[in-house]
Protein backbone atom coordinates (compact mmCIF):
# COMPACT_ATOMS: atom_id res chain seq x y z
CA UNK A 1 0.00 0.00 0.00
CA UNK A 2 1.27 2.90 -1.20
CA UNK A 3 2.10 5.91 1.54
CA UNK A 4 -0.65 8.90 1.00
CA UNK A 5 0.10 12.37 2.18
CA UNK A 6 -1.82 13.83 4.88
CA UNK A 7 -3.80 17.11 3.98
CA UNK A 8 -1.60 19.05 6.10
CA UNK A 9 1.45 17.56 4.22
CA UNK A 10 0.51 17.76 0.41
CA UNK A 11 -0.49 21.42 1.23
CA UNK A 12 3.59 21.65 1.99
CA UNK A 13 4.64 19.33 -0.90
CA UNK A 14 6.05 21.57 -3.96
CA UNK A 15 8.59 20.14 -6.53
CA UNK A 16 10.95 21.72 -9.10
CA UNK A 17 11.26 24.64 -10.00
CA UNK A 18 8.48 26.00 -7.75
CA UNK A 19 9.96 24.64 -4.79
CA UNK A 20 13.20 26.55 -5.21
CA UNK A 21 11.12 29.89 -6.03
CA UNK A 22 9.46 29.24 -2.71
CA UNK A 23 13.10 28.92 -0.84
CA UNK A 24 13.98 31.38 1.51
CA UNK A 25 15.86 34.25 0.28
CA UNK A 26 16.84 38.04 1.22
CA UNK A 27 14.47 40.94 0.12
CA UNK A 28 16.41 42.81 -1.49
CA UNK A 29 15.65 46.88 -1.20
CA UNK A 30 15.56 49.30 -4.48
CA UNK A 31 18.72 50.69 -5.17
CA UNK A 32 20.07 53.14 -2.31
CA UNK A 33 19.76 56.81 -3.63
CA UNK A 34 19.93 60.04 -1.19
CA UNK A 35 16.36 60.27 -0.29
CA UNK A 36 14.92 63.23 -1.64
CA UNK A 37 11.83 63.72 0.34
CA UNK A 38 14.45 63.30 3.64
CA UNK A 39 16.66 66.28 3.46
CA UNK A 40 17.65 70.07 4.36
CA UNK A 41 16.67 72.08 1.49
CA UNK A 42 19.85 73.07 1.70
CA UNK A 43 21.07 69.63 0.23
CA UNK A 44 20.66 69.81 -3.93
CA UNK A 45 20.59 66.43 -5.73
CA UNK A 46 21.83 65.01 -8.63
CA UNK A 47 23.92 62.90 -10.45
CA UNK A 48 20.91 60.29 -9.97
CA UNK A 49 20.30 61.47 -6.38
CA UNK A 50 23.71 59.92 -5.57
CA UNK A 51 25.39 63.46 -5.69
CA UNK A 52 24.81 65.70 -2.81
CA UNK A 53 25.76 69.12 -2.98
CA UNK A 54 25.45 71.46 0.50
CA UNK A 55 25.01 74.75 -0.26
CA UNK A 56 25.51 77.35 2.75
CA UNK A 57 22.39 79.11 2.74
CA UNK A 58 19.15 79.01 1.04
CA UNK A 59 16.22 81.90 1.71
CA UNK A 60 13.11 81.74 0.35
CA UNK A 61 11.34 84.80 -0.60
CA UNK A 62 7.21 84.86 -0.50
CA UNK A 63 6.50 88.36 -1.62
CA UNK A 64 2.39 89.12 -1.59
CA UNK A 65 2.40 91.52 -4.41
CA UNK A 66 -1.24 92.86 -3.66
CA UNK A 67 -0.59 93.03 0.13
CA UNK A 68 3.35 94.87 -0.61
CA UNK A 69 4.31 92.28 2.10
CA UNK A 70 7.26 89.97 2.07
CA UNK A 71 8.51 87.06 3.79
CA UNK A 72 11.97 84.82 3.88
CA UNK A 73 12.23 81.61 5.11
CA UNK A 74 16.08 80.43 6.43
CA UNK A 75 16.26 76.83 5.41
CA UNK A 76 18.40 76.55 8.72
CA UNK A 77 15.86 77.61 11.27
CA UNK A 78 13.23 76.48 9.87
CA UNK A 79 11.39 80.15 10.16
CA UNK A 80 9.76 82.57 8.16
CA UNK A 81 10.65 85.93 9.27
CA UNK A 82 12.95 84.24 12.32
CA UNK A 83 9.45 83.96 14.06
CA UNK A 84 7.29 81.21 14.73
CA UNK A 85 4.36 79.86 12.49
CA UNK A 86 1.92 81.86 14.88
CA UNK A 87 3.47 84.88 14.09
CA UNK A 88 4.84 84.61 10.63
CA UNK A 89 3.35 82.48 7.55
CA UNK A 90 2.68 83.63 4.14
CA UNK A 91 0.09 81.23 3.74
CA UNK A 92 -2.66 82.71 6.22
CA UNK A 93 -0.96 86.46 4.93
CA UNK A 94 -0.18 86.53 8.80
CA UNK A 95 2.76 89.07 9.84
CA UNK A 96 5.20 89.94 6.88
CA UNK A 97 7.48 92.66 6.35
CA UNK A 98 5.71 95.69 4.88
CA UNK A 99 7.75 98.47 3.70
CA UNK A 100 6.30 101.83 4.34
CA UNK A 101 5.79 103.59 0.95
CA UNK A 102 6.91 100.69 -1.23
CA UNK A 103 6.99 102.09 -4.85
CA UNK A 104 4.45 101.06 -7.42
CA UNK A 105 5.97 97.89 -9.63
CA UNK A 106 5.86 96.11 -11.83
CA UNK A 107 8.37 93.91 -9.77
CA UNK A 108 11.58 92.18 -10.93
CA UNK A 109 13.71 89.95 -9.26
CA UNK A 110 16.99 91.25 -7.94
CA UNK A 111 21.12 90.71 -7.15
CA UNK A 112 23.44 93.20 -6.39
CA UNK A 113 27.22 92.30 -5.70
CA UNK A 114 30.12 93.63 -5.29
CA UNK A 115 33.25 91.11 -4.76
CA UNK A 116 34.75 89.43 -7.69
CA UNK A 117 34.14 85.83 -7.41
CA UNK A 118 30.58 86.44 -5.83
CA UNK A 119 28.18 84.00 -7.12
CA UNK A 120 24.48 82.69 -6.55
CA UNK A 121 21.98 80.97 -8.14
CA UNK A 122 18.21 82.07 -8.33
CA UNK A 123 15.56 78.65 -8.14
CA UNK A 124 12.10 80.77 -10.06
CA UNK A 125 10.91 77.20 -9.99
CA UNK A 126 13.10 75.09 -12.49
CA UNK A 127 13.70 72.96 -9.50
CA UNK A 128 11.08 72.34 -6.42
CA UNK A 129 10.54 74.74 -3.87
CA UNK A 130 10.59 74.04 -0.45
CA UNK A 131 8.29 75.19 1.38
CA UNK A 132 5.76 76.54 -1.35
CA UNK A 133 3.39 78.24 1.25
CA UNK A 134 -0.26 77.64 0.24
CA UNK A 135 -1.67 80.11 -2.13
CA UNK A 136 1.70 80.70 -3.40
CA UNK A 137 2.75 80.16 -7.00
CA UNK A 138 6.19 79.59 -8.07
CA UNK A 139 7.91 83.15 -10.06
CA UNK A 140 8.03 80.99 -13.44
CA UNK A 141 4.32 79.76 -12.99
CA UNK A 142 3.57 83.38 -12.52
CA UNK A 143 5.18 84.24 -15.66
CA UNK A 144 4.45 81.94 -17.43
CA UNK A 145 7.63 80.97 -18.64
CA UNK A 146 11.08 79.91 -17.67
CA UNK A 147 12.78 83.39 -16.22
CA UNK A 148 16.43 84.36 -17.04
CA UNK A 149 18.59 87.01 -16.29
CA UNK A 150 18.57 90.11 -18.39
CA UNK A 151 22.40 90.16 -19.45
CA UNK A 152 21.21 93.03 -21.64
CA UNK A 153 20.16 95.23 -18.68
CA UNK A 154 21.82 93.97 -16.15
CA UNK A 155 25.94 95.51 -14.91
CA UNK A 156 28.60 94.63 -17.58
CA UNK A 157 30.44 93.45 -14.31
CA UNK A 158 28.58 90.26 -14.20
CA UNK A 159 28.55 86.62 -16.15
CA UNK A 160 25.46 84.51 -16.42
CA UNK A 161 25.49 80.68 -17.22
CA UNK A 162 21.88 79.65 -16.35
CA UNK A 163 20.34 80.76 -13.49
CA UNK A 164 23.65 81.80 -11.63
CA UNK A 165 25.03 84.99 -11.87
CA UNK A 166 28.62 85.26 -10.97
CA UNK A 167 30.40 88.80 -10.37
CA UNK A 168 33.32 88.32 -12.85
CA UNK A 169 34.47 91.98 -13.22
CA UNK A 170 37.05 94.37 -11.28
CA UNK A 171 35.68 94.97 -6.94
CA UNK A 172 32.56 96.98 -7.59
CA UNK A 173 28.76 97.49 -6.98
CA UNK A 174 26.89 95.08 -9.74
CA UNK A 175 23.23 94.62 -10.26
CA UNK A 176 21.50 92.29 -11.86
CA UNK A 177 17.67 91.58 -12.85
CA UNK A 178 15.35 89.00 -14.09
CA UNK A 179 14.08 89.16 -17.36
CA UNK A 180 9.65 89.00 -16.48
CA UNK A 181 8.14 91.38 -13.87
CA UNK A 182 5.38 90.50 -12.05
CA UNK A 183 3.04 93.12 -10.69
CA UNK A 184 -0.11 90.68 -8.90
CA UNK A 185 -0.42 87.97 -7.03
CA UNK A 186 1.66 85.86 -4.53
CA UNK A 187 4.59 84.38 -5.85
CA UNK A 188 8.06 82.63 -4.41
CA UNK A 189 11.37 82.11 -5.52
CA UNK A 190 14.82 80.73 -3.66
CA UNK A 191 18.09 82.13 -3.20
CA UNK A 192 21.20 79.65 -3.80
CA UNK A 193 24.13 81.02 -2.50
CA UNK A 194 27.47 79.90 -3.94
CA UNK A 195 30.07 81.95 -3.19
CA UNK A 196 30.26 85.42 -1.07
CA UNK A 197 27.55 87.92 -0.17
CA UNK A 198 25.56 90.38 -1.86
CA UNK A 199 21.49 91.66 -1.84
CA UNK A 200 18.64 89.71 -2.99
CA UNK A 201 15.61 91.66 -3.56
CA UNK A 202 12.68 92.67 -5.56
CA UNK A 203 12.53 95.69 -6.86
CA UNK A 204 10.97 97.92 -9.42
CA UNK A 205 11.96 99.29 -13.16
CA UNK A 206 13.36 102.24 -11.58
CA UNK A 207 15.91 100.76 -9.27
CA UNK A 208 19.80 101.64 -11.27
CA UNK A 209 22.14 98.33 -12.29
CA UNK A 210 25.12 99.81 -10.43
CA UNK A 211 23.02 100.89 -7.14
CA UNK A 212 22.73 99.58 -4.02
CA UNK A 213 19.92 97.51 -3.43
CA UNK A 214 17.46 98.55 -0.60
CA UNK A 215 19.17 102.33 -0.76
CA UNK A 216 15.87 103.40 -1.92
CA UNK A 217 12.27 103.25 -2.23
CA UNK A 218 12.14 101.10 -5.49
CA UNK A 219 13.00 97.63 -3.70
CA UNK A 220 13.33 95.60 -0.58
CA UNK A 221 16.20 93.79 0.04
CA UNK A 222 18.36 90.53 1.94
CA UNK A 223 21.43 91.48 2.97
CA UNK A 224 23.53 88.49 2.88
CA UNK A 225 24.82 87.62 6.67
CA UNK A 226 22.51 90.05 8.37
CA UNK A 227 19.58 89.58 9.88
CA UNK A 228 17.55 92.39 9.14
CA UNK A 229 15.52 93.95 5.66
CA UNK A 230 17.47 96.54 3.98
CA UNK A 231 14.66 99.01 2.57
CA UNK A 232 15.11 103.02 2.06
CA UNK A 233 18.58 103.30 3.07
CA UNK A 234 18.60 101.60 6.28
CA UNK A 235 18.68 98.42 7.81
CA UNK A 236 14.77 97.71 9.32
CA UNK A 237 14.36 96.56 12.68
CA UNK A 238 12.27 93.61 11.14
CA UNK A 239 13.75 90.12 11.35
CA UNK A 240 14.90 87.98 8.48
CA UNK A 241 16.93 85.61 10.67
CA UNK A 242 20.77 84.19 9.55
CA UNK A 243 21.10 81.10 11.71
CA UNK A 244 24.77 79.30 11.17
CA UNK A 245 24.46 76.96 8.64
CA UNK A 246 23.52 73.18 9.83
CA UNK A 247 21.50 70.51 7.49
CA UNK A 248 21.26 66.83 7.19
CA UNK A 249 19.93 64.37 4.21
CA UNK A 250 19.36 60.95 4.69
CA UNK A 251 19.80 57.89 2.01
CA UNK A 252 16.14 55.92 0.87
CA UNK A 253 17.19 52.04 2.69
CA UNK A 254 17.15 51.84 6.30
CA UNK A 255 18.75 48.50 7.59
CA UNK A 256 19.06 46.84 10.86
CA UNK A 257 20.88 43.70 10.15
CA UNK A 258 24.16 42.04 8.23
CA UNK A 259 27.59 43.17 7.59
CA UNK A 260 27.26 46.47 4.94
CA UNK A 261 29.14 48.69 3.41
CA UNK A 262 29.03 52.31 1.44
CA UNK A 263 31.50 55.07 0.17
CA UNK A 264 31.47 58.89 -0.33
CA UNK A 265 33.93 60.95 -1.88
CA UNK A 266 34.22 64.48 -0.07
CA UNK A 267 34.85 67.57 -2.27
CA UNK A 268 35.30 70.71 0.90
CA UNK A 269 35.78 73.89 0.39
CA UNK A 270 36.17 75.75 4.06
CA UNK A 271 32.98 74.05 5.89
CA UNK A 272 32.47 70.71 7.37
CA UNK A 273 30.96 68.30 5.33
CA UNK A 274 29.68 65.61 7.53
CA UNK A 275 28.83 61.62 6.19
CA UNK A 276 27.53 59.03 8.42
CA UNK A 277 24.24 56.81 9.30
CA UNK A 278 21.71 57.72 11.73
CA UNK A 279 18.24 56.60 13.04
CA UNK A 280 14.77 57.74 12.25
CA UNK A 281 14.82 60.07 14.89
CA UNK A 282 17.45 61.77 13.69
CA UNK A 283 17.45 65.51 12.79
CA UNK A 284 17.54 66.57 9.63
CA UNK A 285 17.84 70.61 10.81
CA UNK A 286 21.25 69.92 13.14
CA UNK A 287 23.64 68.61 10.99
CA UNK A 288 25.60 65.32 11.58
CA UNK A 289 26.32 66.43 15.15
CA UNK A 290 23.11 65.74 16.40
CA UNK A 291 21.82 62.69 18.60
CA UNK A 292 21.07 59.37 17.15
CA UNK A 293 23.66 59.92 14.06
CA UNK A 294 27.38 58.77 14.12
CA UNK A 295 29.45 61.10 11.25
CA UNK A 296 32.52 61.95 10.09
CA UNK A 297 33.31 65.25 9.89
CA UNK A 298 35.77 67.02 8.06
CA UNK A 299 37.23 69.87 6.44
CA UNK A 300 40.69 71.50 5.19
CA UNK A 301 42.15 71.61 8.38
CA UNK A 302 40.83 68.51 10.52
CA UNK A 303 38.54 65.83 10.84
CA UNK A 304 36.69 64.29 13.98
CA UNK A 305 34.21 62.11 14.73
CA UNK A 306 30.48 62.64 16.09
CA UNK A 307 28.30 60.08 18.20
CA UNK A 308 24.93 60.68 19.40
CA UNK A 309 25.11 64.97 20.02
CA UNK A 310 29.04 64.74 21.02
CA UNK A 311 32.49 64.97 19.83
CA UNK A 312 34.34 61.75 20.32
CA UNK A 313 37.82 63.02 19.38
CA UNK A 314 40.23 64.09 16.20
CA UNK A 315 40.26 61.31 14.06
CA UNK A 316 42.82 60.71 10.38
CA UNK A 317 41.74 63.13 7.79
CA UNK A 318 40.99 62.38 3.96
CA UNK A 319 42.24 64.54 1.18
CA UNK A 320 40.19 66.81 -0.73
CA UNK A 321 38.24 64.78 -3.27
CA UNK A 322 39.22 61.64 -1.25
CA UNK A 323 37.21 58.51 -0.70
CA UNK A 324 36.17 57.14 2.67
CA UNK A 325 34.63 53.79 3.28
CA UNK A 326 32.22 52.92 6.03
CA UNK A 327 31.26 49.86 7.45
CA UNK A 328 28.56 48.55 10.00
CA UNK A 329 28.02 45.24 11.92
CA UNK A 330 24.68 45.37 13.66
CA UNK A 331 25.35 41.48 14.79
CA UNK A 332 27.77 43.39 17.00
CA UNK A 333 26.55 47.28 16.72
CA UNK A 334 29.95 48.09 15.85
CA UNK A 335 30.92 51.04 13.09
CA UNK A 336 34.09 51.21 11.13
CA UNK A 337 35.89 54.22 8.30
CA UNK A 338 38.44 53.82 6.05
CA UNK A 339 40.84 56.86 5.64
CA UNK A 340 43.54 56.13 2.45
CA UNK A 341 45.47 59.62 2.16
CA UNK A 342 48.38 57.70 2.59
CA UNK A 343 47.28 56.55 6.34
CA UNK A 344 45.59 53.90 4.76
CA UNK A 345 43.64 52.46 8.13
CA UNK A 346 40.86 51.37 9.61
CA UNK A 347 39.44 53.97 12.67
CA UNK A 348 42.93 55.80 12.85
CA UNK A 349 44.23 52.92 13.94
CA UNK A 350 47.01 50.42 12.77
CA UNK A 351 45.29 47.21 14.13
CA UNK A 352 41.37 47.91 14.01
CA UNK A 353 39.79 45.67 11.32
CA UNK A 354 36.11 44.94 10.70
CA UNK A 355 36.83 41.65 9.27
CA UNK A 356 37.73 40.13 12.45
CA UNK A 357 35.60 42.65 14.69
CA UNK A 358 38.79 44.21 16.14
CA UNK A 359 38.75 48.02 17.19
CA UNK A 360 35.47 48.86 16.11
CA UNK A 361 33.21 51.96 17.61
CA UNK A 362 30.47 51.09 19.30
CA UNK A 363 26.92 52.40 18.02
CA UNK A 364 24.82 50.24 20.40
CA UNK A 365 23.06 53.12 21.17
CA UNK A 366 21.76 54.80 18.06
CA UNK A 367 21.28 51.24 16.12
CA UNK A 368 17.42 51.18 17.47
CA UNK A 369 15.37 49.73 14.72
CA UNK A 370 18.22 50.52 12.19
CA UNK A 371 20.15 53.27 10.46
CA UNK A 372 20.37 55.41 7.17
CA UNK A 373 23.55 56.41 5.67
CA UNK A 374 23.67 60.13 6.42
CA UNK A 375 25.23 63.53 4.24
CA UNK A 376 25.31 66.98 5.81
CA UNK A 377 27.25 70.31 6.58
CA UNK A 378 27.48 71.91 9.66
CA UNK A 379 29.34 75.16 11.03
CA UNK A 380 30.02 78.65 10.06
CA UNK A 381 32.18 80.08 7.47
CA UNK A 382 33.93 83.68 6.99
CA UNK A 383 32.85 83.33 2.91
CA UNK A 384 29.96 80.77 1.27
CA UNK A 385 30.82 77.65 0.29
CA UNK A 386 29.33 74.74 -1.14
CA UNK A 387 30.55 70.93 -0.35
CA UNK A 388 30.07 67.81 -2.44
CA UNK A 389 29.50 64.56 -1.55
CA UNK A 390 29.33 61.27 -4.32
CA UNK A 391 28.29 58.62 -2.43
CA UNK A 392 28.64 54.72 -4.03
CA UNK A 393 26.42 52.61 -1.89
CA UNK A 394 26.28 49.68 -5.09
CA UNK A 395 29.50 48.33 -5.39
CA UNK A 396 33.17 48.33 -7.00
CA UNK A 397 34.59 50.62 -3.66
CA UNK A 398 38.02 51.89 -4.07
CA UNK A 399 37.93 51.94 0.00
CA UNK A 400 38.80 47.75 0.94
CA UNK A 401 35.84 45.11 1.36
CA UNK A 402 36.47 43.50 4.60
CA UNK A 403 35.53 39.85 4.48
CA UNK A 404 32.13 38.95 5.16
CA UNK A 405 31.46 42.74 4.01
CA UNK A 406 28.94 43.49 1.11
CA UNK A 407 27.57 46.16 -0.52
CA UNK A 408 24.90 48.52 1.03
CA UNK A 409 22.39 48.03 -1.87
CA UNK A 410 22.93 44.31 -0.98
CA UNK A 411 21.17 44.90 2.52
CA UNK A 412 18.09 42.97 3.66
CA UNK A 413 14.80 43.55 4.60
CA UNK A 414 12.84 41.08 6.81
CA UNK A 415 10.59 38.66 5.37
CA UNK A 416 7.92 36.23 5.76
CA UNK A 417 9.92 32.73 4.45
CA UNK A 418 7.72 30.25 2.79
CA UNK A 419 8.35 26.37 4.17
CA UNK A 420 8.67 23.90 1.46
CA UNK A 421 9.78 20.29 0.93
CA UNK A 422 11.68 19.29 -2.02
CA UNK A 423 10.87 16.15 -3.99
CA UNK A 424 13.39 14.99 -6.08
Amino acid sequence: MLYRPSIITRRALVTGAAALAMMPRDAHAAATVWDSANKNPTIALSGGDLTATMYYKVITIAWDVSAQKIWAYDSNSGLWNNDVIANQNPATGTGGYAPSSMAAGPYYTHLAMFSTGDSCFYNWGATTIDPLPSGFSTWNSAIGTTETWDSGWSSGLFSFSGATATHSGANGSAVARSSNSVNSGKVCFQIWFLSGWGQYAVGNSSVGNTATLGGNTNSVAVRGGQTQYFFNDANDNSSVGWSSSQAAGRATNKYNAGKLMFEATITKNGLNSMVGVGNAGASLALGLGASGMWSYLTNPFHAKQWYNGSEIGSIDNNSNGGTVGFYVDFSVSRLWYYVANGLNRYNSSGTADPATNTGGIDISAIVSTGLYPMVGLGGSASAITTETVVANFAGSFTSPVPSGFVAWDLGTSSTTRSRAVIVQ
